[in-house]
């Protein structure tokens, strides 16, 4: 038990100052986002993600989660360096479909 606490004290987050950070907090910020906005549940980018989610797995009988599952809330976000990163690496030419309508959906709705 003793060492199971000190595992625990151990592997508390901390910010640049050594405070404790909120574990979910420290997550987030790993993720280095440039930027993360809620989509409009009245967009077409919010229509598009709920008929994707639909259509995904549909037709698979017990094991198609889409027939059980809402899509509450959609996020968009952007990591730092992304949009550098696809446009330089060529992504364009390699994206399948869905790829291509989620990016070209990104890059046209965004300000």
């Amino acid at each position: 038990m003793e060492t199971t606490q000190k595992i625990n004290v151990s592997t508390i987050p901390k910010d640049a100052e050594g405070n404790p950070v909120n574990p979910l907090d420290s997550k987030l910020a790993s993720l280095e986002l440039k930027d993360i906005s809620v989509v409009d549940k009245q967009s077409p980018e919010f229509a598009a993600i709920v008929k994707y989610a639909e259509n995904t797995n549909a037709g698979m009988g017990y094991w198609a989660v889409s027939d059980k599952m809402t899509v509450l809330e959609a996020f968009r976000i952007e990591r730092e360096g992304e949009a550098d990163r696809w446009d330089t690496g060529g992504w364009n030419d390699k994206a399948g479909d869905g790829e291509r309508l989620v990016r070209e959906t990104f890059t046209s709705s965004g300000d």
